[in-house]
């Protein structure tokens, strides 16, 4: 089949003659302008020279060049004036040191699929688990659940079940029944968690729940302190009061507020609804609750932001409403013009897009340890807001914002492109870097490390402070590259790879046993790669691939009916060859191109990490009858990748089959979807009620440790067709690969750079007459084409051994490579290679006890102080409580209220969370505000105020494993007690020298 050409909407398919044999619309699929262009193949003008005119040319394969250049740019806003638009771009860092505690696991579908990170003293929480609950590593700040003196040889540490063997030590607690956790708040001062589930349920987990001793943590039991259905929908966000109320928000709009103290003491608790004006509902759907350090509770729908007043639970300020129906935008997104009767005025919202009148979509939102509020922004956006909603700082971070956390003094995002950006206090940014191949879901501070958990299922463990100081320091990563190498074995495998055209054929069983059988075959492999060409040619084909890689692209994992039979008959015959003993790894379809990778069931253990592409260089520069289809998979976590492809065709396209190749090198991305590794029968997996990005990045091909690049590349011989029958005749083949486009190409550098291909041996296997059981049975047509060897295996490994880094060097070997001239179902003839991979194997256990070490932990305890322990106040008075720090640091706090009238809402505190400077003291107030209801208070009351500080890190300092201290102050009502009320202003900061006049 010839290219085809686009007329009105249609593509056309022209056979050998060049007559239109069909055509199908196309216009829907690929977006192409409805005009008449054609697409003619080289046999028809043999001087080569005629493309596709520039003005005629698709712009499509254009438009997504622009896109990429410009997704390439990474920016950065800087701190000034909000409306200013200046943009400074950051440059990728280097990578810092890191503990990888979980890496991706290799059957998604049989392990857990967290999708939140929380750290509570020291440990470090993943939810959910696989029975609904949650995954914890102890001493994560430390050496990651390793105790001193670990001997891997000599003690056995717990494990979770469903875990990978080379996970960190880690235990599991099972969660409610038949639901999944989606959203978490933590509560360090108390130590709890509390997780909001699909099924409308909340969940509180207190401390005896969350630390019981690993060997008390049994699967299926109920581990929760209190759980109950709050919702009549999936609970979307949770956040937790410092008077000790649980504010949940559901997909369907509604908050609702509940006593945290009633479920600590495993009773249901009461709820209360919160509304807006007219008895509405807060959002459409609630998305994130936050709790900012003046105690009012921040909610965020899809594209809406609302302020609470947790005192009266009524709705104070609208600084987004996606239902006001207001188009006018400033600064680009959609605002109310509502009074902010807590700051005076509203700030504008998601500056920066560009885009009046566009629609914000709110991506993330937390508060930070000083309690003012961070929000990100699916557009990219990152936004700090003080307590009064004032627009401190906006930042552009170049791709979608997924989660924030506040580590310390910097600002931590996790990006839809895998990277980690860090910002400063003021809106500067400090480093960015690629920490995975996925989005990056989630951010957890553990004391000195900050944990990042990417949307693969891996978990990595980051210095927090500053990682782009010591912990990039060469020695240092010198260090554990030599720990890492000398803890590495070998182990070899050999893999049986075959290409073959089949021409749309569906052969015997004959054909499979000569392909599959035989000396060199699969009973010598442990893995047998196919890589098929033309499995169903036509514009239906086309046009069906294109759809499902616009639309559901996992449908290519699983195949059409053609590319299933393919996959059913090798696995038949394997196991008709050595019974019982191979089984499908994966499968990746696009049009006429298919890949498989099979494996033996003894390696389950050791294979997974399953992940697909596909390029497509076909008509129109997107059709999928040329291009590549790609499988990616992990053995010892080494990764392996197998393309199958199809290069343009005809004599004197050697530059097209070289932009071919060249666009499959750079545009080849391989993305984890269905993963059906070793589960034939697996279902889909139903994600989360709220997905709200899908993968954007993943591993290229540049990443692999292994490619085996098979296909029919289509280059021909440059000699007269009776010349080289000639030259066949004689066997000659070295005269023959003299005339070889393909060797030429190499040689100059133009294609398969680094990659080696097997000494040729075998007569070239294109193009036969089909049928005909002659090994000189070349085409006898009229076209009389010239034979070649346009079907080939080409291999590499990676890294070299004299740089020292033998745990990621890989070598691979060919033990043989030969055509099977006795199979005539195609035209082409099948060519296949039995390769010797050489693999390191690490004890990832040693080399991650290594690395923490080389982090180093510090031990740092906040030297902070309270001046006064029990104090009285009464009406019309502030009761004052201030906290000192007299260390050499910042340190951070954060405080609850307790005690039996700590939760009726008309006790005021502010602020509830900050960051004292060394020398230092915060004046903290207590209140009661004159909209409370007084006349129901006629007896003395203790309150206790618990005070939570810890020291934060200094710029560029030392890692250092966070300890809290509490001051725990006695507070005691008296209605009958009358005063002037306090003179200082409450909240702000005061050296040592102005607190000795009050």
């Amino acid at each position: 089949m010839r290219e085809g050409g686009v007329d009105g909407g249609f593509i056309h398919f022209f056979d050998e003659d060049g007559e239109v044999f069909q055509e199908e619309m196309v216009a829907e699929v690929f977006g192409a302008p409805k005009q008449h262009t054609h697409f003619v193949d080289e046999e028809a003008l043999p001087d080569g020279t005629f493309s596709l005119r520039p003005d005629q040319r698709n712009d499509a394969h254009d438009r997504l060049e622009d896109a990429e250049e410009q997704g390439a740019r990474r920016t950065s806003g800087v701190q000034g004036n909000p409306d200013d638009k200046s943009v400074l771009t950051v440059p990728l860092s280097p990578t810092p040191m890191s503990v990888v505690i979980r890496f991706q696991p290799r059957y998604p579908n049989e392990h857990a699929r967290p999708k939140l990170l929380a750290g509570v003293s020291g440990s470090l929480f993943a939810l959910p688990s696989f029975s609904g609950g949650y995954l914890r590593w102890d001493d994560a700040d430390g050496q990651c659940g390793y105790p001193a003196g670990y001997q891997p040889s000599q003690t056995k540490l717990p494990m979770a079940p469903r875990e990978d063997i080379d996970t960190a030590p880690c235990v599991e607690a099972a969660g409610p029944p038949n639901v999944s956790v989606i959203s978490i708040a933590v509560c360090e001062v108390r130590e709890i968690i509390v997780t909001g589930h699909s099924g409308g349920v909340v969940c509180v987990w207190d401390n005896e729940a969350l630390f019981t001793p690993t060997n008390q943590v049994l699967e299926g039991e109920e581990m929760w302190a209190c759980c109950w259905e709050a919702h009549n929908s999936p609970v979307t966000a949770v956040a937790i009061t410092p008077a000790g109320e649980v504010w949940t928000g559901s997909m369907r709009g509604s908050i609702r507020v509940w006593s945290l103290e009633a479920a600590l003491q495993g009773r249901v608790p009461e709820g209360y609804e919160v509304k807006r004006q007219g008895n509405k509902s807060p959002h459409r759907e609630v998305r994130f609750l936050s709790v900012a350090g003046n105690g009012v509770v921040w909610s965020a729908g899809i594209s809406s932001i609302k302020l609470w007043d947790v005192h009266t639970k009524s709705n104070t300020c609208s600084l987004l409403d996606e239902e006001d129906g207001n188009t006018e935008s400033t600064g680009g997104y959609p605002r109310k013009s509502a009074l902010n009767r807590m700051a005076g005025r509203i700030s504008n919202i998601g500056r920066g897009s560009g885009k009046t009148g566009t629609t914000v979509k709110i991506s993330a939102m937390i508060s930070g340890r000083d309690g003012t509020i961070y929000i990100g922004y699916e557009s990219g956006m990152l936004e700090h807001y003080s307590f009064s909603a004032d627009l401190e700082f906006s930042v552009e971070t170049g791709a979608s914002v997924q989660t924030i956390a506040v580590c310390g003094p910097r600002i931590w995002v996790g990006l839809s492109d895998g990277r980690i950006l860090i910002c400063d206090s003021l809106g500067n940014s400090i480093c960015t870097w690629q920490a995975h191949y996925s989005p990056v879901v989630s951010l957890a501070e553990i004391g000195s490390r900050t944990a990042s958990l990417g949307q693969d299922g891996s978990i990595i463990l980051w210095p927090s402070a500053h990682p782009q100081g010591s912990h990039t320091d060469p020695r240092k990563i010198t260090y554990l590259r030599d720990v890492r190498s000398s803890l590495s074995t070998r182990r070899t495998y050999n893999v049986l790879g075959v290409t073959w055209n089949v021409n749309q054929t569906r052969p015997g069983l004959h054909a499979f046993r000569n392909i599959l059988g035989g000396e060199n075959g699969a009973a010598t492999a442990a893995f047998v790669v196919l890589g098929l060409q033309e499995i169903e040619m036509g514009g239906a084909s086309v046009i069906s691939s294109a759809a499902k890689e616009k639309i559901r692209p996992e449908l290519q994992e699983q195949g059409n009916a053609n590319a299933q039979f393919w996959g059913e008959a090798v696995l038949r015959v394997l196991n008709n060859i050595m019974p019982n003993q191979w089984v499908r790894v994966g499968m990746r379809q696009m049009s006429g191109l298919l890949t498989l990778v099979f494996a033996r069931q003894e390696l389950k253990n050791f294979v997974g990490e399953v992940e697909t592409g596909a390029v497509a260089c076909g008509a129109m520069g997107v059709g999928g009858n040329k291009g590549a289809s790609a499988v990616r998979f992990g053995i010892h976590r080494n990764y392996i990748c197998v393309l199958s492809s199809h290069f343009k065709a005809h004599q004197y396209e050697i530059q097209g089959r070289n932009e071919n190749y060249r666009q499959i090198s750079r545009k080849l991305t391989f993305k984890s979807r269905a993963n059906r590794l070793f589960d034939e029968a697996a279902e889909d997996d139903v994600d989360s009620p709220d997905p709200y990005f899908e993968p954007v990045v993943g591993h290229a091909l540049k990443d692999a440790d292994v490619v085996l690049w098979m296909g029919d590349f289509n280059y021909r011989l440059d000699l007269p067709y009776y010349n080289a029958l000639s030259l066949i005749g004689e066997n000659n083949i070295s005269k023959l690969l003299e005339f070889d486009q393909c060797l030429k190409q190499v040689r100059s550098g133009e294609i398969f750079a680094d990659m080696d291909e097997a000494p040729i041996t075998f007569p070239p296997t294109y193009k036969f007459d089909k049928g005909i059981h002659d090994r000189m049975a070349y085409d006898s047509s009229e076209k009389q084409r010239i034979p070649s060897w346009t079907d080939r295996i080409f291999f590499r490994g990676r890294g070299n051994p004299q740089h020292g880094d033998l745990s990621r060097f890989t070598t691979v070997e060919s033990l043989a490579y030969e055509s099977l001239p006795d199979v005539v179902d195609s035209d082409h003839k099948p060519v296949r290679s039995l390769l010797r991979i050489d693999l390191p194997i690490v004890n990832e256990e040693k080399y991650r006890i290594a690395a923490c070490h080389t982090l180093g932990v510090f031990n740092s305890e906040p030297s902070t102080w309270v001046q006064d322990t029990a104090l009285e106040f009464g009406i019309g008075e502030n009761a004052v409580v201030y906290l000192q720090n007299t260390g050499g640091q910042p340190c951070t706090f954060a405080l609850v209220l307790r005690g039996e009238e700590a939760l009726t809402g008309w006790i005021s505190v502010n602020p509830t969370a900050g960051v004292i400077p060394p020398g230092m003291q915060q004046a903290i107030s207590l209140s009661v505000p004159s909209t409370s209801s007084l006349d129901v208070v006629s007896r003395e009351i203790n309150i206790f105020l618990d005070i939570f500080s810890m020291s934060q890190y200094a710029p560029g300092g030392s890692p250092q494993r966070m300890k809290k201290r509490f001051h725990p102050v006695q507070i005691t009502f008296n209605p009958t007690k009358n005063g002037t009320g306090a003179t200082l202003d409450a909240g702000r900061q005061y050296d040592e020298s102005e607190l000795i006049f009050f």
